[in-house]
């Protein structure tokens, strides 16, 4: 009985432990089961308590959980919602377990209110459809803004997500670029989209203006005048290009301080043509001319229109081009023009001629250059126009190397000067860094009449100065002189001025070396022209050496067949009497014909010989303009006659001896008298 009173005791107790676990149940407890978040996202947080462990899980990647497990007890988990970027709302759910005990949440979040219009930039001139990207997920319409009649909304195509504005634009024929706006609108808000449209005109945004009168094409060789046009630069720039026009106008209706209005053409013929502007000529010569510089390249223009109008201050000025691909360059620019630089009072150098060393006895065996000029303006009020002038420099013995013009000072030559002698040349000796200033033509333009005179240059210099761009500036610093001729020829001196100015950046042409191309020292055979020098055109010395006949010196320089200098000393045995004409100083009549022999003694009767002059300088000689070689005749004879002079002779230089054959044309026509006592003596037998 005892025993099983134990058994029942543990039976109840086992039944008592069982009866009090039992009564203790798994519990969750939330406050809310709904969480709503915003499109643009966030975090809210929510509390439960639980008395066992529990855990948490989202089942959206765009919700993140704080915390996904815990013990049991109070507790709280912060959901995190990304933002939303679709276009509709999104729900998702959040669910914690607690041992038997499960709670979902749902999670709400709305859409965004997206809208934004794509946008137009810049549009071609022509005219074309366009088309607007709007990314929308409400209602809008799309209309023009006020002032855009060029634009028109088409139509409008919408879908969820992307719609589509359809803009026709019309063809902008313009001169300068426009802009207009679309409006498109929701119900909560405005966006406006701009649309550019571009004009076939470049839009340059600065010019400037000058007035180079003629300089740029002085002389006009067809018709022996000066050019009588007025010439305007205009430079036109962006950020991308500088266009440059040469304006041709009247002269006589040039106005140097406003730009001329009007169209003008290409001037095709480079004749500087009225109302045209002017092109680029193929030889380089165009120092003002059409073009378009972009960066460092040039764009040749070879034809085209250019158009000017002014209204109050304001000029538009209108370019249309072609350049050599044939394509168009068309410019504009509106705006004013300040003022206009006066740059018409310019220099044309029209010739460099490099002459070499061919002037033995005048020019000291100095290398030589004859240069032309052309003046456009006089050079202050009440000064003659000097329109027309040449100078020789000479510079450095030999030939030199480099043709260039010579750079430095050089001042005028010293003029020979023989007090006891009625017949002095008047000749200038060259010495090195001189220069020969020639009979100056000066001409005062009324446009109606033109009066010519001429001026002498009794002193000064010449300094000239070489650009690092290749130009140069010329520095002329002179006292002149007018003179003219009265009825009987004889000289009337005029009024004495001074002439100086300094040009600069002048172009100069390519020195011309046509009649004194490389030739080495050899045997040669005339042949061609020939052209006179005035430091040979021809002296009568009279009976010098008491045989009853006349002494003639004469010669030619560069012009014989283009490379030698000849100088010959002759006895003629003829009749021949001095008649002079042009002023009383010189004589036309020619040196008898015959054939002169050289010999090596003086003759003792009355002959034709080549004389054998004691002063090298005027000794017989052919010299190699080149190569400054003189080499004297010592042998052969020359035949002078209505047909020409014929050689046939030896010269010695250097040891050699050269064979000199050919016929030249006799142009040696005007003697000058030298045969006063004094002058005989030049010409003393070398024996």
């Amino acid at each position: 009985m005892k025993r099983f009173s134990f058994i029942f005791a543990i039976a109840a107790a086992v039944l008592a432990v069982a009866s009090c676990k039992k009564e203790v149940e798994d519990a969750l407890t939330f406050k809310s089961s709904e969480i709503l978040f915003a499109n643009a996202g966030g975090s809210q947080t929510v509390a439960f308590e639980s008395n066992v462990e529990w855990t948490a899980a989202a089942d959206q990647d765009w919700l993140t959980l704080s915390k996904t497990s815990g013990e049991a007890g109070t507790a709280s988990i912060t959901i995190t919602a990304a933002k939303n970027e679709s276009f509709a709302d999104r729900t998702g759910k959040v669910t914690v377990t607690a041992g038997t005990k499960t709670t979902v949440f749902n999670v709400k979040q709305t859409e965004e209110k997206v809208f934004s219009a794509g946008t137009v930039n810049v549009v071609s001139p022509a005219a074309q459809t366009v088309s607007i990207k709007v990314l929308t997920n409400e209602s809008f319409n799309a209309t023009v803004v006020e002032g855009a009649d060029w634009l028109k909304v088409a139509s409008t195509k919408a879908a969820p997500a992307e719609a589509t504005i359809t803009v026709e634009v019309s063809s902008n024929t313009g001169l300068i670029a426009r802009e207009g706006k679309i409006a498109v609108a929701t119900a909560s808000e405005e966006f406006t989209v701009a649309i550019t449209q571009e004009s076939n005109f470049v839009l340059t945004e600065t010019a400037a203006a000058s007035y180079l009168g003629n300089s740029q094409n002085i002389y006009n060789s067809e018709i022996y005048e000066l050019t009588r046009f007025g010439q305007f630069a205009l430079t036109l720039e962006n950020n991308t290009d500088e266009v440059r026009i040469a304006f041709n106008v009247p002269k006589a209706t040039a106005d140097k301080t406003a730009l001329p209005t009007g169209t003008f053409t290409c001037d095709y013929e480079a004749a500087h043509a009225e109302n045209t502007f002017s092109l680029k000529d193929l030889e380089g010569k165009e120092k003002f001319y059409t073009t378009v510089l972009r960066g460092s390249s040039e764009i040749e223009i070879v034809d085209g229109e250019v158009e000017v109008s002014k209204e109050g201050d304001t000029y538009t000025v209108v370019a249309n081009l072609m350049d050599a691909a044939s394509n168009i360059l068309s410019y504009v620019y509106i705006g004013k023009i300040e003022s206009i630089a006066d740059q018409s009072l310019g220099i044309e150098v029209s010739s460099i001629r490099y002459l070499g060393d061919y002037s033995t006895y005048f020019a000291n065996d100095n290398s030589e250059w004859s240069v032309s000029c052309y003046i456009s303006e006089p050079i202050a009020a009440g000064m003659p126009l000097l329109y027309s002038l040449s100078f020789n420099l000479f510079d450095g013995k030999g030939i030199v190397a480099d043709k260039g013009l010579p750079t430095g000072k050089f001042t005028l030559n010293k003029e020979e000067n023989y007090i006891e002698s009625a017949y002095a040349s008047g000749t200038r000796s060259a010495e090195n860094k001189t220069f020969d200033a020639s009979e100056y033509n000066y001409a005062d333009y009324d446009f109606e009449t033109t009066s010519y005179s001429y001026v002498k240059v009794n002193d000064g210099s010449i300094e000239i100065s070489k650009n690092s761009d290749g130009t140069y500036n010329l520095a002329f610093d002179l006292k002149c002189q007018k003179w003219s001729f009265d009825d009987n020829y004889d000289v009337v001196n005029g009024d004495a001025f001074d002439w100086k100015y300094t040009f600069k950046n002048v172009t100069m042409p390519e020195p011309s070396d046509d009649q004194l191309r490389p030739q080495p020292d050899e045997d040669k055979e005339f042949s061609g022209n020939v052209s006179i020098n005035p430091a040979y055109m021809g002296y009568w010395y009279g009976d010098t050496y008491g045989l009853g006949g006349n002494v003639f010196m004469f010669g030619w320089s560069t012009g014989v067949d283009g490379h030698y200098t000849v100088y010959l000393p002759v006895h003629s045995k003829s009749a021949w009497a001095y008649v002079t004409n042009y002023a009383g100083r010189f004589c036309a009549v020619n040196v008898p014909n015959g054939t002169y022999n050289w010999v090596g003694d003086l003759p003792t009767e009355n002959s034709d010989f080549i004389c054998n002059v004691k002063m090298a300088a005027r000794a017989a000689y052919i010299k190699n303009g080149y190569t400054g070689t003189t080499a004297y005749i010592n042998g052969g004879s020359v035949t002078i006659s209505a047909n020409g002079i014929t050689f046939d002779v030896t010269a010695a230089a250097g040891g050699k001896t050269y064979k000199f054959t050919g016929t030249l044309p006799n142009q040696v026509s005007y003697f000058q008298n030298y045969s006063a006592a004094n002058r005989q003596s030049q010409m003393a037998w070398k024996n």
